[in-house]
Order: C-alpha cells, then structure tokens, then sequence
C-alpha cells in the first residue's frame, strides 16, 4: 500500500487542507505473496473448491453405484471403470480443494494434470455405459439361452 502526501498548506483562514492518496490494492485478499502470477490468480477465480467438492461427490456416488453393478454379470465389472474412475475423480477434488486453499505452483499444476485424466476416464465410462446400453440385452439373451 502507497500513499502519498501533500504538504499541508495554510489557506489563510485558518483551515488547514492535508490531500492523501491511497492506490486500491491489485491483488485480492490473501493472495498478497502470489502478485504477478496471472494463470494461479485465473485458476483461482474459477472457484476449485467447489469443483473440486462437486468431484469428490460424484467419486463416491461412482463408488456406491459400482457396488450396486457388481451383483449383476455385466462386461462393465471386467473393465473396473467404476472403481478406477471414482479414485480419480475423489483424488482429483482432493488436489483441487488442496490447490484452492494453498495454491503452489506443484499443487495447481497437479491439479490440473489430474482434472485431464479424470475428465479422459469419465469419457472412457461414457462410452463403456453406452456400449452396454446398447448391447447388454443382447448379452443377457446369450446367457438365458444357454
């Protein structure tokens, strides 16, 4: 914080004028220490612990759903998309909610490394799910035949 001061003058009457000038600080509060570093201060205004929080959820909702799937014969439980993926999603939330309360360079970073991975698994289930939609009648046919 700046401030600059103008000497004081004397107007004659008896009134003193004493000007200060105070700059608006640049930075938001409590990211003082992080001041020219544009891409953490971006990361940081897209509110990662909310994400990362929603990420978290939807890794334990993934969770319990997958146990629920298991019960039943299907090719999704060979692939283990729904263990594998949630433990991405619920370590993903974790490094967002890490980097949005100390945002360091290897933590954001990560984070967002992480945020890739998770978003290519969920792709990959995506396209799992899809598939067993569309065949997994015929699959269970196959096996009431049989």
């Amino acid at each position: 914080m700046s401030s600059t001061a103008v000497p004081m003058q004397n107007m004659g009457n008896g009134y003193t004028i004493v000007t200060h000038v105070i700059s608006q600080p640049t930075a938001p509060t409590g990211t003082e220490s992080m001041a020219g570093l544009g891409p953490f201060l971006k990361f940081l205004k897209g509110e990662p612990k909310a994400l990362g929080t929603i990420q978290i959820m939807i890794g334990l909702m993934t969770i319990l759903f997958g146990i629920v799937i298991v019960h039943h014969f299907t090719f999704i439980l060979y692939t283990g998309i729904t263990f594998w993926g949630s433990l991405f999603y619920i370590v993903s939330g974790s490094l967002t909610v890490a980097a949005s309360n100390k945002p360091h360079r290897c933590v954001v970073i990560s984070s967002l490394v992480l945020n890739v991975i998770s978003a290519v698994s969920a792709g990959i289930a995506v396209t799992l799910f899809s598939l067993h939609m569309a065949f997994g009648p015929y699959i269970y046919n196959f096996y009431d035949v049989c």
